[in-house]
């Protein structure tokens, strides 16, 4: 009798731990998802796209803008920059052989304390063309992990670089003696009257399969059928 009570008293105080745990675990489980859909709710405000723009055209001659937004637990960036400068074509191909060039976004909060930083290598940066197909500025998109405490905190975006802003000596010259040349990205021209306009500004160099260029001019055909494929 004395087993059978002990085995009745041991069952019911395993049943009373068992309870206690369980409706534990409902509670924790109950509060983890309260607070994941508040914090759902918080960042639901962040879903909308944000600008932030830096002025550097008294030193980079451009400005570059960052579009932000927070979707799903993620930040998106898209970077872009309203022109693209000559020293700029000799700074993309360097970037090909050091990825250290490029840009520092640097996101602080309202009190001037750095939030995040992204580093952006002008060697991943895309070139924006026109409709004429002339390159007028360059951009960047990504996203990564980031919670929506960080992202609201964002107050300024500081733009750091890593770029030679000169031209090199004999372009330079180039660009001066010929400044107000014909413009040889001008639309519906053929190939023979556009490389004719980009002779003027000097000694025609073809630098590949229907690519020509005179210092950081540059015109680039298809090879099919001689239609513009770029020019800047």
């Amino acid at each position: 009798m004395k087993i059978i009570a002990y085995l009745k008293s041991t069952m019911r105080l395993a049943t009373a731990l068992f309870l206690s745990f369980f409706a534990l675990a409902v509670i924790l489980g109950l509060g983890t998802a309260g607070y994941y859909y508040w914090q759902k709710t918080q960042a639901k405000e962040y879903e909308t796209a944000k600008n932030w723009t830096s002025d550097l055209n008294s030193i980079l001659q451009f400005s570059l803008d960052a579009r932000t937004k927070m979707v799903d637990g993620r930040l998106h960036m898209i970077v872009t920059t309203d022109s693209l400068p000559p020293y700029m074509k000799y700074q993309l191909i360097a970037a090909r052989q050091d990825e250290s060039k490029g840009f520092f976004l640097n996101f602080v909060d309202k009190d001037g304390f750095k939030i995040f930083s992204k580093s952006i290598p002008l060697s991943s940066m895309s070139r924006i063309v026109d409709s004429t197909g002339k390159a007028v500025g360059l951009s960047f998109e990504a996203d990564e992990y980031m919670n929506v405490a960080t992202y609201a905190s964002f107050s300024k975006l500081d733009v750091q670089w890593n770029l030679n802003t000169e031209l090199p000596a004999a372009e330079a010259q180039t660009e001066t003696s010929s400044e107000a040349g014909p413009d040889h990205c001008a639309p519906n021209l053929t190939k023979a009257e556009r490389l004719k306009r980009l002779s003027t500004y000097g000694k025609l160099r073809q630098t590949g399969d229907g690519a020509y260029a005179v210092g950081y001019r540059t015109v680039t055909f298809f090879t099919y059928d001689n239609s513009l494929l770029s020019c800047q």
